[in-house]
């Protein structure tokens, strides 16, 4: 939200007139500050915007020629409130996103496009369509980098990151791709997260043709309980140093920053209304007690579609969860006038 505007004076200018303005703007020869000082300390800018700015010398009253436009973009707010996801529809995701189209994971991102691109889809366990960016890979060259914005992740209360990734066929349009394919022998795709502003990345998961995400989603959850103050987050991809015959998509449709009790918990106790759940991850079935008749549970992927319904009407039940694709969801435990949403992980 600051800036600091200097240039080089040709002569010994006592003042200078400022033209500071949105870059959609125009200019209109109309000082907006006077400068006493080279640098000008520009305050009260707004985050992730582009500006313009003009100079012009006052040599005693006799003015000099405007110099400009100079243009800058102030760098993204850090984001501070959470729960936070990105749509990936468009790429980059949003203007405080970025990405690189070569580096290796211990030099950092180089560049500024990649081959991560937009306007591709795939069905979740559901059957939903999730927009997603998504990396062609296929060859032996690439090392693509898509970037997160800055996070400001508070002390003392946990938080985490729920990210949904997908491997289908090459496509060529929005059309959901529901055809698996099979990564390369090498191929690899990185979660990866830098606290020191891309000083150096650390690996937080790693797929490849042994945990391949399924063509459908596959959620990973980053426990973040370790990490205060700001950090970034990245995908990189690479088709290794091998050129395999397969040709493939390689999905990001969800990304999800919150606290771990709203990504996942164990029990939830009111004052009315307590239970206890078990086992999270689960396998097949969840097992939810409660000091009240539980009248409905209503289970939803990430994407807030209606996947499981039950009606169990007692205190003790078990929830047939067998029939769902691994991954992230959302079951809602109602009781009477009562009601609480809670994360399960399915294996």
């Amino acid at each position: 939200t600051t800036a600091d505007l200097s240039w080089t004076d040709n002569g010994t200018t006592a003042s200078w007139n400022i033209e500071l303005i949105e870059s959609t703007a125009t200019a209109t020869g109309i000082a907006t500050d006077t400068a006493t000082t080279n640098a000008y300390g520009a305050t009260v800018l707004m985050a992730d915007t582009t500006y313009s700015f003009y100079v012009q010398a006052d040599c005693g009253g006799s003015l000099g020629t405007w110099y400009g436009p100079f243009a800058f973009t102030t760098p993204c707010d850090a984001i501070s409130t959470f729960p936070s996801a990105t749509d990936f529809t468009n790429n980059t995701p949003t203007g405080c996103w970025s990405e690189a189209g070569s580096g290796e994971v211990t030099d950092g991102p180089t560049g500024s496009t990649s081959d991560w691109r937009e306007n591709r889809a795939y069905l979740n366990a559901a059957g939903d369509t999730v927009n997603s960016n998504a990396l062609n890979l296929w060859q032996s060259v690439d090392r693509e980098w898509l970037v997160s914005p800055t996070y400001t992740i508070p002390s003392g209360t946990p938080h985490g990151l729920l990210v949904q990734v997908a491997v289908t066929n090459w496509g060529f349009s929005s059309t959901p791709t529901t055809v698996g394919d099979t990564m390369g022998s090498d191929d690899e795709v990185k979660l990866l997260m830098t606290v020191d502003n891309g000083a150096t990345w650390t690996t937080l998961t790693t797929w490849n043709v042994g945990n391949q995400p399924s063509v459908s989603g596959t959620d990973y959850l980053a426990d973040l309980s370790a990490v205060t103050g700001d950090v970034k987050f990245a995908l990189w991809g690479s088709d290794g140093t091998t050129d395999d015959l397969e040709d493939y998509d390689f999905h990001v449709g969800v990304f999800r920053i919150d606290t771990m009790a709203g990504l996942s918990t164990d029990s939830f106790e009111t004052n009315n209304f307590s239970f206890k759940f078990y086992p999270n991850p689960v396998e097949n079935n969840l097992t939810i007690n409660s000091k009240t008749e539980i009248s409905s549970i209503e289970v939803f992927n990430v994407l807030g579609q209606t996947v499981l319904k039950s009606s169990p009407n007692t205190n003790n039940t078990k929830l047939n969860m067998s029939q769902l694709n691994s991954g992230a969801y959302f079951v809602k435990v109602v009781s009477g006038n009562s009601a609480k949403t809670i994360r399960i992980i399915k294996n």
